[in-house]
Formats: C-alpha cells, sequence, structure tokens
C-alpha cells in the first residue's frame, strides 16, 4: 500500500505536530506501507527522514522537470534523503499524479497547496483521514466541505483528533476494499 502525507512546506516547532508525524510515520512503517510525499521542506521532509530512519519505503513527487530544477527550488528536500524521486513540472500536475500513485492520503496542517491536494483527492474518491487539530488548513476542512454543499457518499472520508485509531481505521478500510 502506498499512502501520501498532504502537509506544509512550512517548517513548525509545534511539537505537538512533530510527534504526531512521527507517530503516524511509525504506524505507516509498522503497516508495511510506503510513505509518498510532495517532496518539499517541513513537515513532509520530516516524515520522509523518519521513515528512512526506520528503513521505511518513499517516493518523492517533486513539482520540478528534473533534479537540477528541484535542486534549485528552495522549498524542496535534498535528493540524497528518499528512496525513489517522480517529477512532474508544476504543483498541479505533481498533485495529481502524487494522488493517483497512492492507495489514500493523510492530512496533518497545512496550506493552500494540502486545501487543494485534499479537494482533488476527495474529487477522485481517494480515501482520506483529516488528523484534527494539527493547525492549519486541516483544522478546517471538515467545515470546508460544508461550506462546498456536496456530499461524498461513496468515499471514505475520516475527521479525528484520534492519531492511531485514524490511521488503524484507514489502514483497515483500505484493506477491506482490496478483499472485493
Amino acid at each position: 500500500m502506498k499512502i501520501a502525507l498532504l502537509s506544509s512546506a512550512s517548517p513548525t516547532e509545534d511539537e505537538e505536530v512533530l510527534v504526531t508525524v512521527q507517530e503516524v510515520v511509525k504506524f505507516l512503517y509498522k503497516n508495511n506501507i510506503e510513505l509518498v510525499t510532495g517532496g518539499c521542506s517541513g513537515i513532509p521532509e520530516l516524515a520522509i527522514r523518519e521513515m528512512v530512519r526506520l528503513g521505511g519505503v518513499t517516493t518523492v513527487f517533486s513539482p520540478d522537470k528534473n533534479a537540477d530544477n528541484h535542486i534549485l527550488r528552495g522549498d524542496n528536500i535534498a535528493l540524497e534523503i528518499a528512496d525513489k524521486y517522480i517529477y512532474k513540472e508544476g504543483f498541479s500536475q505533481r498533485s495529481i499524479d502524487m494522488l493517483k500513485y497512492v492507495d489514500a492520503a493523510i492530512v496533518i496542517n497545512g496550506r493552500v497547496g494540502t486545501l487543494s491536494e485534499f479537494t482533488m483527492a476527495v474529487e477522485e474518491g481517494i480515501p482520506v483521514l483529516v488528523l484534527k487539530n494539527t493547525g492549519g488548513i486541516a483544522d478546517h476542512l471538515e467545515y470546508i466541505l460544508k461550506l462546498a454543499k456536496k456530499e461524498f457518499p461513496n468515499n471514505y472520508i475520516l475527521f479525528t483528533e484520534y492519531i492511531l485509531k485514524g490511521v488503524n481505521e484507514l489502514i483497515s478500510h483500505l484493506k477491506q476494499k482490496t478483499v472485493f
């Protein structure tokens, strides 16, 4: 299984968010799940580094057309960190292709890019776990869906502040989905 972490390139010093990221990554690692991110610094880089430290598999989708351009962008992670890099020119193309690559997504914190990826995932029917109380856009996504006045009855969208319970429920949903 492959799960994308949708989050912010902006660095955070919020200890609770940092612990949340580490707990999520440890749980994914224990369940042999590949961690996928958008290749930026901040929370995604922290997650990639933690997964690599544990010995898990990581894939980065870069918004740049090649490694040289990736290096030049100031908010991208270094090339030697992750196992695999996939280059897609532009943020929208990167996000769409990343979401097509994964089985599900987890939202922690985030800004406008995270909002964009969340709405793409929901529209595409990709199961999404939103960890509430992690700051950023994650704390507003449930309200944004209510404002949109659109139901997604066939999609799995879970909003919770309970990290391990939420990740476990997402993984269980994915396992059930593959049985059919």
